[in-house]
């Protein structure tokens, strides 16, 4: 395999003349396949099935940039615009691509526009996703991809072989994962099994760790360092990261400039239909208090963007609204940030603190 990419998604050859016709353009594309992962296209897979396998393989892929975006859609024949443009992340807007990916992941299981957005796009690119993954199946040899499924517990390892004059089938072939709780069948991890034509693995995680998963088979010179790709960890849910019960400490700069004590509140998550509503349970009609009505909310485990209203505020003698953006480094356990409401009052320091655990544990066991 001296010649070759160590591991090419669609595309590990067997060693023989015919596969050294293979072109390096095709070899590197197929390469890229393999760092990013496919969804799953199978005729079988209802669109239901189709729509949540393209929105795993967006999410759960290592498409961290904006860059790795256009290289991922290229590869499978989609073009990176139209899905942005389709999702709503403006390049041009100063907005962060990994925010926004996380933002938007975060929406996808139940608000319904999102949804529709994901399935009216992952249906109409499932024959151009077919046909470059195709592409990658043509060149004689063993080939090997991973494809995400409507499970982000379950993924699809598909094996095959295109016969050419000199090729013999492998029957040494072995899945290996750097997590030893992986379950596949038929074939079980590091079990040797043979490629004669398609062959599926249908993998199951025990956990959400990352993992890498490679492919081994000495009959076709494939050796147990050769990356199929690496599976990251599953995106949590948003409902169970973040709703529950949060302790607010606002520190204030009233409308007249003087530095106030500092209000805590609680404040209330909840994210179960889909969109985030927060609300709150401070003093009631107190200045500055969290006695509020929602307005707008935006919640992932990396930012908080929330506008309410006051219906009056005492100091000022009008109602007034507020604005609050908070980000987080740990997944959502803490929030820190800064916000003004109209009637000039600036929120210097908010801190808001999640009552229930510390964090999510390293490893969250799949459901």
């Amino acid at each position: 395999m001296s010649k070759w990419p160590t591991m090419l998604c669609a595309a590990l050859l067997l060693v023989g003349p015919a596969a050294r016709a293979q072109t390096d353009d095709a070899a590197e594309s197929c390469a890229t396949l393999a760092q990013f992962g496919a969804f799953d296209t199978r005729a079988t897979t209802t669109d239901a099935d189709r729509t949540e396998s393209f929105r795993n393989w967006f999410c759960q892929a290592n498409i961290a940039a904006e860059s790795d975006l256009h290289i991922a859609a290229g590869t499978l024949g989609i073009s990176a615009d139209v899905l942005e443009t389709k999702f709503g992340f403006d390049p041009n807007g100063g907005a962060d691509f990994l925010e926004w990916k996380h933002a938007l992941c975060a929406t996808s299981h139940s608000d319904p526009t999102v949804a529709d957005h994901f399935a009216e796009f992952a249906n109409g690119i499932v024959p151009v996703a077919t046909k470059a993954l195709a592409a990658c199946d043509m060149p004689p040899g063993l080939h090997a991809r991973l494809e995400t499924t409507a499970d982000p517990c379950e993924v699809l390892v598909r094996f095959g072989l295109t016969p050419a004059p000199g090729l013999t089938a492998p029957k040494d072939v072995q899945l290996i994962a750097t997590n030893p709780h992986l379950v596949c069948k038929p074939a079980a991890l590091d079990a040797p099994f043979a490629v004669t034509g398609p062959t599926d693995l249908l993998c199951t995680r025990h956990d959400d760790t990352a993992m890498v998963l490679m492919v081994s088979s000495p009959q076709a010179h494939v050796t147990r360092l050769d990356r199929l790709m690496e599976l990251p960890q599953v995106l949590p849910d948003p409902q169970t990261l973040l709703a529950g019960e949060y302790l607010v400490d606002i520190a204030w700069r009233d409308h007249t400039g003087r530095t106030i004590p500092p209000t805590t509140d609680t404040w209330k998550l909840d994210l179960s239909t889909g969109v985030c509503r927060i609300t709150g349970s401070g003093t009631a009609y107190s200045p500055r208090s969290a006695w509020f009505n929602q307005a707008a909310a935006m919640c992932s485990p990396t930012q908080i963007t929330f506008t309410g209203y006051r219906t009056f505020d005492p100091a000022t003698r009008k109602a007034s609204q507020f604005t609050l953006t908070l980000r987080s480094e740990d997944n959502g356990a803490t929030f820190t940030g800064s916000g003004s409401d109209s009637n000039g009052n600036v929120a210097l320091l908010a801190t808001a603190r999640h009552k229930g655990a510390a964090g999510p544990t390293d490893q969250q066991v799949c459901k």
